[in-house]
């Protein structure tokens, strides 16, 4: 298990019953398709240095969800976004 980042709006899980994530990993691995977080983006701290794998988009279901451990601040999450478009579209 990964965690994750939310990157679709409660309209999706409220008609479809998913939403869509980015995983977030601790290998920098594909350095081309990663966006590194710092602990100041997030509401808590992650414990290992981490970057959201922005080619990797899946969606889940909430019985996937084992709990949730941060939240990305607004401006942040917008650069986050930038990067996903920029690398997959």
């Amino acid at each position: 298990m990964h965690p994750a980042l939310v990157i679709s709006n409660s309209n999706v899980l409220e008609t479809e019953d998913i939403f869509y994530a980015i995983m977030i990993s601790s290998n920098p691995m594909n350095e081309e398709f990663n966006f590194e977080l710092d602990n100041s983006m997030l509401t808590k701290p992650l414990p290992k240095k981490s970057f959201v794998k922005c080619q990797l988009i899946q969606s889940y279901t909430t019985d996937e969800v084992i709990s949730k451990i941060s939240a990305l601040k607004q401006a942040d999450f917008d650069k986050v976004l930038k990067r996903i478009f920029e690398t997959v579209f």
